[in-house]
């Protein structure tokens, strides 16, 4: 080397010039497959949708027409408030690709182990959750051939099993899973999840408008309030019912779970200021989609809703494919 140097007085800016040209075909490649503000928005906006827009309708049927839509407001508000300042945290201090990395960082290593901990149990308690409205989902699809929870029909027995229901989705799900090796591949296949939950509440809405007194014109007209009651009760059957009011407002937890991903896909962005403007989009598509799959089914068919929609929709072929929109994503 010292050598060519000798001989070639450009030898070292020649270097330079090879070293430059390699970052930029770095970056070439990088920005080709980074996520872009949309693609980020997609992602943040598909760990919330789905199975928790089925659970609107309960939602607002316990906390009114009016508180229901406030509350949600007020929290969607905060916990944006509080991720924008994580990626704050993660925008000054690049070193922090992480969630936990963030909280260590401005609070110190137990307050990032304490983060860590708590991301970590979230998705665990989460997981049961959606794959109860899955096989949920599952079932309803298949309805039309026969039912699955009694002997006989189409299906055998032992289809009452729910491990093997749940089998039946774990495996598509975990070969899913590894098929993604970047937030760049999620992005696409969250673009479609969207699409897939925008279209279930389409379809849940279009029932409801369809049939105003229920799908055997029998439903009870037990109209909803716009601001409830606060004086809660013991009585299972009124919508103050202290423990439907507190498992509403539990609920709102599957509403928001940016927190989960929105540092980590920063780091896959070529602008990564851009995820801000990503999570201001993805929060409040999820309030407006939220709002429109809670108030009307509320609205049209009283406040005794149960905990998943899909179960009052009936079998029809919207039906069936409002749960095809939610067991897809």
């Amino acid at each position: 080397m010292v050598k060519q140097a000798v001989r070639n007085p450009n030898y070292f800016a020649d270097i330079q010039d090879v070293s430059q040209l390699a970052k930029q075909s770095s970056l070439v490649a990088t920005s080709h497959r980074s996520v872009s503000k949309w693609g980020g928005a997609a992602i943040l906006s598909s760990y919330c949708v789905s199975s928790s827009t089925a659970m609107m309708p309960f939602i607002f049927g316990h906390l009114g027409q009016v508180l229901g839509p406030i509350l949600l407001f007020i929290f969607l508000w905060t916990c944006c408030t509080l991720q924008r300042i994580l990626l704050d945290i993660s925008l000054l201090n690049p070193q922090t690709r992480t969630m936990p990395q963030s909280v260590k960082l401005a609070l110190g290593s137990f307050g990032g182990k304490v983060a860590y901990v708590l991301q970590f149990l979230n998705q665990q308690i989460n997981l049961p959750v959606y794959m109860v409205f899955l096989v949920s989902s599952l079932k309803n699809i298949l309805y039309p051939l026969g039912s699955h929870d009694t002997a006989g029909e189409v299906f055998p027995a032992w289809t009452r099993c729910n491990i093997l229901w749940l089998l039946a989705l774990l495996f598509p799900a975990l070969w899913a899973v590894n098929m993604q090796r970047s937030f760049h591949d999620s992005s696409n296949f969250c673009v479609l999840t969207v699409l897939l939950n925008t279209t279930q509440v389409g379809l849940v809405v279009w029932i409801a408008c369809l049939h105003p007194n229920g799908l055997d014109n029998t439903l009870p007209l037990t109209s909803a309030a716009w601001i409830p009651d606060m004086s809660l009760n013991n009585t299972p059957s009124t919508a103050e019912y202290w423990v439907d009011v507190f498992s509403s407002l539990c609920l709102f937890n599957y509403a928001f779970e940016p927190c989960f991903v929105a540092t980590e896909i920063m780091q896959e962005m070529q602008e990564k200021h851009q995820i801000k403007a990503s999570l201001d989009i993805a929060t409040w598509s999820m309030f407006f989609l939220y709002c429109a799959a809670g108030m009307f089914p509320v609205g049209l068919w009283g406040w005794q809703r149960k905990d998943n929609v899909l179960n009052e929709i009936g079998h029809g072929s919207s039906a069936v494919l409002a749960n095809v929109c939610l067991l897809i994503p």
